[in-house]
């Protein structure tokens, strides 16, 4: 029984997309996350999982990276004539620019055709009383870092 070797992970990314469980598409809901549910079936070795997944695809981004005080690097992308933001750390926040207050978003949009900059990692933010309820409920496969704390390289050890 796959159920009793061990609690599914609630939260995982295959290929750059987001897989999560009914419980966490429960908690998104009632902290109004804006974004898309599409069924899907997740299996371990053929076998599907009781509970319900969703490929979740966040609607919000917000192009707040502080520029002038985060570390990234910048390439020129002579197809797109747009400027790929990638391997951001120290990752700062520019908190002005974030409007409506947001409980969850990704960090900028695809692509930022107002400052010419497409940011390449996948870098989701959410706001503080959503990652203390993620937290709290204990679920397999969420890592909640906090800004200040983020690491490009972070592995698990």
């Amino acid at each position: 029984n796959l159920e009793s070797e061990r609690k599914p992970v609630q939260f995982m990314t295959v290929g750059g997309k987001f897989f999560i469980s009914q419980t966490i598409r429960n908690i998104f809901e009632n902290h109004k996350v804006i974004g898309e549910y599409f069924s899907a079936q997740v299996k371990k070795e053929r076998i599907a999982f009781n509970e319900n997944y969703y490929l979740f695809n966040p609607l919000v981004g917000i192009d707040c990276l502080d520029y002038k005080n985060s570390t990234y690097r910048k390439e020129y992308d002579d197809w797109s004539k747009l400027y790929n933001i990638s391997h951001i750390s120290p990752l700062k926040i520019d908190e002005k620019k974030i409007p409506d207050n947001p409980s969850l978003f990704f960090l900028g949009q695809f692509p930022n055709k107002e400052n010419n900059n497409r940011i390449l990692d996948s870098i989701i933010l959410i706001r503080n009383d959503l990652a203390k309820e993620l937290l709290k409920s204990k679920l397999l496969g969420v890592n909640i870092f906090e800004i200040e704390k983020y690491e490009r390289s972070w592995k698990w050890k």
